[in-house]
């Protein structure tokens, strides 16, 4: 019997495991399909049962084996894909616990959590209850999302959990406590209303903290601390309360995104249901792949300021650009809590009558009280750009034509000083463009350039490219970087950070080589597919599987600070 991960790879078939996501074809021995995890008409998705490995010839490049698959598109840490697949292969979950010691941290983390959680909730006293109930939530909203509270003492999580048999490494892996300078351990949370943070499917895996005012902390004190990222906690894929609402999105084929927990718990328990909101981070691609799949629009219901309005330009770009149609939850002057803390009814009534993108952006770049025609012509530039930005020629003939009627140009003129701005500007404030850098040459080029500009030998460097046509074990690769290494070590420098520097580059620099050659094989494997060559086609395949490997498994080279 082998290892839970082999046992889970022999008894499933990596095909039927994805054609259950996604709708897969023959394609010679290998399948193909669109991509789940970008937007695409052309397959470029290729599975290999023989290898048991999938991969993206598209635009994310992505690529891994079916743990990786389940991981990616359920939005879901290792563990937890392991163990749906475990119960699906019929494998014994306990088989899970009494594992390796990865999967015994897995759970070591999840369990610290989750007494952590009843801690918290032990703690909180009438007085804190009181605040709480203040802020308007509801006693039985409290318990349904566990609030709790975390005492100001420096060290009773640690030594609660230490009496609950935990391991001082694991509580400091699931970010409760951190180490201080001298060493000893603090609790990370204290003096603060607590919200658990839980991921899809509904397990704990980190927390927001909020600063209690008796607390007496001092001014520069942060208002919200979450949980660091963790083997479980990853910010950029959870959306608080999704485990809760995901139902009502899929029903309702709408989601509504707030941002912060006491927005979504307000907005939740005045009726809107089918609410997520961010949590410590900003709203994300991981974010919205996983919406995109239960849901085709997305309202944002940020803050009416201006933080808030950015905050709904950003969102509704990358929304647009995931295929959603989107709208604009228009907020008199407060937050959602707020309001549906006095109004619910108005809430819901928002919610219900959202503005569309378009109009959110004529309203804010185009507004009728604007009459100087500079501005006027600042803010046709910048609905410009971002109608330059649509996924669909449709959206931007729409869009177009609006806004013909709106500046009283063609929209002929539209079009071609449309075509004259660049893709994709940034901006200092709303009306006023920034121009994008200009970088000479591709990265391996300015690398390249740098390790010359450091005193590496110029000849050695021309002599490492012929790594993207290698032998077949890749010999002549690793002679040249290993040679131009040699060189730079023998070189005397005395400069130690030129040294790391040069030894950051030559790092980065295979792996320039490395993606020059997954490039090259890339095309190599199109065009094998197309004549149905299919010895050229699995030779490709396996060339591609061990470039691919050689790149995961070159480090780090970034500098330390």
């Amino acid at each position: 019997m082998g290892t839970v991960v082999e046992d889970v790879k022999d008894k499933l078939d990596i095909v039927e495991v994805i054609r259950s996501y996604i709708a897969v074809l023959p394609a010679g021995r290998n399948f193909k399909a669109c991509c789940p995890f970008h937007k695409e008409k052309t397959p470029s998705f290729m599975i290999s049962p023989e290898r048991r490995s999938w991969h993206c010839f598209g635009g994310c490049n992505e690529g891994g084996d079916m743990i990786s698959f389940v991981m990616k598109y359920e939005n879901i840490e290792f563990y937890d894909a392991l163990k749906l697949l475990a119960e699906r292969a019929g494998i014994d979950p306990a088989r899970l616990r009494s594992g390796s010691s990865e999967y015994k941290k897995y759970d070591a983390l999840y369990a610290a959590q989750e007494a952590a959680v009843a801690f918290f909730r032990a703690n909180i006293s009438e007085e804190i209850m009181a605040y709480a109930l203040e802020r308007g939530l509801t006693r039985e909203t409290i318990a349904e999302f566990e609030i709790g509270y975390a005492p100001p003492s420096s060290d009773l999580l640690l030594r609660h959990l230490v009496q609950k048999g935990f391991a001082v490494q694991d509580i400091e892996s699931s970010g409760l406590i951190f180490r201080t300078e001298r060493g000893t351990y603090w609790d990370r949370f204290r003096g603060r209303l607590m919200f658990p943070l839980y991921n899809h499917v509904g397990k704990v895996v980190g927390f927001t903290g909020r600063i209690m005012p008796q607390a007496n902390a001092p001014a520069d004190t942060a208002k919200y601390v979450n949980s660091p990222e963790t083997p479980i906690f990853q910010k950029s894929k959870i959306l608080y309360g999704f485990h809760k609402s995901k139902g009502a999105i899929r029903d309702a084929g709408v989601a509504v995104l707030v941002e912060g927990q006491m927005d979504f718990l307000m907005s939740y328990q005045s009726g809107v249901k089918n609410v997520i909101a961010t949590s410590g981070t900003a709203f994300t691609t991981d974010h919205c792949i996983a919406l995109r799949r239960i849901a085709e629009k997305l309202l944002l219901c940020f803050d009416s300021d201006e933080a808030g309005q950015r905050a709904i330009e950003r969102g509704i770009d990358l929304a647009l650009a995931h295929d959603f149609s989107v709208g604009v939850v228009a907020l008199p002057d407060k937050d959602p809590a707020d309001i549906a803390r006095h109004d619910p009814a108005l809430l819901v009534q928002l919610v219900g009558a959202p503005l569309g993108a378009r109009d959110f952006y004529f309203n804010r770049y185009l507004p009728h009280t604007a009459t100087d025609p500079d501005d006027r012509k600042k803010g046709a530039r910048m609905v410009l750009l971002k109608i330059k930005a649509l996924p669909s020629p449709f959206e931007q003939s729409a869009w177009l034509r609006e806004l013909s009627m709106v500046t009283g140009s063609t929209e002929h003129v539209l079009h071609a000083e449309m075509e004259r701005l660049p893709a994709s500007l940034g901006f200092k404030s709303p009306l006023v463009v920034a121009p994008s850098p200009v970088l000479r040459g591709t990265r391996k080029d300015l690398i390249t350039e740098r390790i010359v500009q450091l005193g590496g030998r110029a000849e050695l460097i021309l002599a490492i490219p012929d790594y993207t046509n290698p032998s077949a074990d890749g010999s002549s690769a690793h002679g040249a970087l290993a040679d131009f290494k040699a060189e730079w070590e023998t070189h005397e420098i005395t400069d130690s950070d030129r040294t790391a520097e040069v030894t950051s580059l030559i790092i980065e620099l295979k792996k320039e080589l490395c993606k020059e050659r997954i490039a090259k094989l890339k095309a190599v494997i199109f065009a094998a597919q197309a004549t149905h060559d299919e010895p050229a086609l699995a030779a490709a395949l396996k060339e591609f599987d061990n470039v691919s490997q050689e790149l995961h498994t070159i480090p780090d080279g970034k500098r330390k600070p």
